[in-house]
């Protein structure tokens, strides 16, 4: 048998849809009307292991199953004001000294019933906490017609988060956003861009202003163009080298010039080879625009 307390009287406990539950939390407190005004007669608030009961003047007045609470909605302009908002029965809204800790206790058991489910808590000021108990009434819970502060004003960091909830978070990270994902959109592709597109580069001429596509070929002449003409250029400097260094000056007149001469035509057949390799990248290139 549940012992009596102070607050909590052997009468109320009689009064229990379980004798043996047991009291996890209980408070004087006082219930608060839709337009923010107290009640002058004293409530007791009493929390056990399977239900939220308050009472009246040692009489029951009103008790739920705690596993059924939908949403606590806080004032975050006191620290007593709250209100317990439930989908299928009235509103408890009150005002308790020991506001937080009837919360928190209130939070830990609903876990114990509900693992899948988050126990919301929303943080309003008192008027939209009056609002919200005006609006949440019999009438618009029986057509199925709820109204809960927005997400935003979530205290996250005061729920326990459930399973399913904890899931899905889990699950988008897994997949990717676009706020977490910064490679969500490498792979998305124009309907109008070609498919050996390789890069863009400012247009000029014609185009306007516009990005002019480069294909794959012009990348490729272009790579050979470059390659073509650092080799010409380290032949040139080869050459210039040949005639300046001393060592060529001391009476080997014949390898010198000999030697210099091989360069120059060295020199003078890459010149052709890269103006015919040119040429003929050009002449590619029209060819496959024409087509």
């Amino acid at each position: 048998m549940v012992e009596a307390s102070d607050i909590v009287t052997e009468k109320m406990i009689n009064q229990f849809i379980d004798p043996e539950e047991y009291i996890m939390v209980s408070d004087k407190c006082l219930k608060l009307k839709a337009n923010g005004t107290a009640d002058k007669i004293e409530r007791i608030y009493v929390q056990t292991t399977e239900h939220i009961y308050t009472f009246k003047s040692g009489k029951r007045s009103r008790y739920y199953h705690i596993k059924d609470v939908g949403a606590i909605i806080r004032s975050s302009q006191t620290e007593t004001d709250f209100m317990l908002f439930f989908y299928n029965s009235d509103d408890l809204h009150i005002r308790s000294s020991s506001a937080k800790e009837l919360q928190t206790m209130l939070t830990l058991r609903f876990f114990t019933f509900n693992r899948n489910y988050t126990l919301r808590i929303y943080s309003v000021t008192d008027n939209q906490l009056c609002l919200y108990h005006q609006t949440n009434n019999a009438e618009n819970k029986m057509n199925k017609v709820y109204d809960l502060p927005d997400d935003s004003t979530r205290l996250k960091d005061e729920e326990m988060k459930g399973e399913d909830e904890y899931n899905e978070e889990m699950k988008k990270k897994r997949e990717g956003n676009v706020d977490n994902n910064i490679f969500a959109n490498l792979n998305e592709e124009d309907d109008d861009e070609e498919a050996d597109t390789v890069g863009e580069l400012p247009g000029q001429g014609e185009y306007k202003g516009k990005t002019k596509k480069i294909d794959a070929k012009d990348a490729v002449s272009g790579c050979f163009n470059l390659y073509a003409n650092a080799l010409l250029f380290y032949f040139r400097s080869k050459t210039s080298m040949m005639d300046a260094d001393p060592c060529w000056s001391d009476g080997v007149t014949t390898t010198r010039s000999s030697t210099k001469t091989s360069s120059s035509s060295l020199c003078s057949d890459v010149e052709r080879s890269a103006r015919s390799s040119s040429l003929n990248a050009r002449s590619t290139r029209s060819s496959t625009q024409s087509r």
